[in-house]
């Protein structure tokens, strides 16, 4: 969605900061990931301040493409060609810089039972397995769909369940893959009746208590 400035803006806020992708809540203020950078409303006051970066590659881009909180104080921030990292929301500083993150934008990652993140990358990228202890991917999961190579299906989300690691994909429906046994159990429009659901295009996977 488009973005308006309000009638009571931080006077260093630029009026240029382009769509709105994604909102997340802390403490009551919304932090905004906008084409043109970072922001924190203050729904109470009113205001908006943007959350500045000490990343000297980003310095000319401020494109925030997404953004997804990592337990109650962190956030994980993906810059538009510059990198993946978890920010401190009460500090306001980088505490990891995901090392050689070769990817424009991400789409979702999730915490595996094992501890592996999960990070799903779509546009005809494979998922990542990332160890975040030791700061280095432990695999490309580059493992053949129903059709297609997880690369070519476009993982649009994942969703962590227990054993579970369920994937949503643009073009090959919705799979669920076991962790320790790694057996596939696909859903989509040519499944088994029970299995059968009404689309090939999954962009979003979450889970309804």
């Amino acid at each position: 969605s488009n973005f308006f400035i309000p009638h009571k803006p931080a006077s260093s806020l630029h009026k240029n900061v382009g769509n709105i992708n994604a909102i997340v809540e802390h403490k009551g203020k919304l932090w905004l990931c906008t084409d043109g950078g970072l922001l924190i409303y203050d729904p109470v006051r009113e205001t908006y301040e943007i959350c500045y970066f000490n990343i000297p590659r980003s310095a000319t881009n401020r494109e925030i493409k997404f953004i997804q909180k990592e337990g109650y104080r962190y956030l994980w921030v993906s810059i538009y060609y510059c990198g993946l990292y978890l920010l401190d929301m009460e500090s306001g500083r980088i505490v990891r810089e995901v090392s050689d993150f070769p990817y424009n934008q991400v789409r979702r990652i999730v915490r595996a039972q094992d501890g592996i993140y999960w990070i799903a990358l779509g546009v005809d990228s494979p998922v990542l397995l990332y160890d975040f202890d030791k700061d280095q991917y432990q695999d490309h999961f580059q493992v053949a769909g129903k059709t297609f190579p997880v690369s070519l299906i476009n993982v649009q989300d994942v969703y962590a369940e227990s054993n579970y690691i369920w994937m949503g994909t643009r073009a090959e429906g919705l799979y669920r893959y076991h962790l320790s046994s790694g057996d596939w159990k696909y859903y989509g429009i040519t499944a088994k009746e029970n299995e059968y659901i009404l689309t090939t295009h999954v962009s979003t996977i979450y889970s309804d208590n």
